[in-house]
């Protein structure tokens, strides 16, 4: 399978992870003007990779600039990504916590739990798991490419 480009968006910086079901190829977290310009050379564009970006919906509470923010970095990357010819496609956060934990009232903690507990441990350097080099927003990217892989490309 050739690895996808999942982000988690956030109002300044977003998580990033290519993964190919297998492999985490690169995790890393950015500030959003220049994940913006080089969403196309880090989704492989010139390939036709896919871009999947979590999305937030709407639970009836109120929300502050932040999620505003996100929001628009979200439609930001969606352009980049469809102007460079890539696919890009929107994935709501409820979806991917129920299929990792089974609850949407999980919080990251709870996300990374499930996905320790399925991929292995970190590891160290000289032994790494999977999910080696994963840190703060990216565990939310992985968490988002391996739903992609395991529901919608199976």
């Amino acid at each position: 399978m050739k690895p996808i480009l999942a982000i988690d968006p956030g109002p300044e910086k977003s998580g990033v992870v290519t993964w190919d079901g297998a492999k985490v190829h690169m995790a890393k977290v950015c500030p959003n003007d220049e994940l913006l310009a080089n969403l196309a050379v880090m989704a492989g564009m010139d390939e036709r990779e896919s871009v999947y970006c979590e999305w937030i919906s709407s639970y009836g509470l109120r929300v502050g600039a932040t999620v505003f923010d996100t929001c628009r970095w979200a439609g930001r990357f969606q352009q980049a990504s469809c102007g460079a010819g890539g696919s890009f496609h929107l994935v709501r956060r409820m979806d991917v916590k129920l299929w990792h934990t089974g609850r949407g009232s999980s919080k990251d903690a709870d996300v990374r739990g499930a996905l320790i507990e399925k991929y292995g441990p970190p590891g160290t350097k000289a032994n790494p798991g999977v999910t080696y080099g994963l840190t703060s927003h990216t565990w939310q990217a992985f968490a988002l490419a391996t739903y992609v892989t395991e529901v919608w490309l199976k």
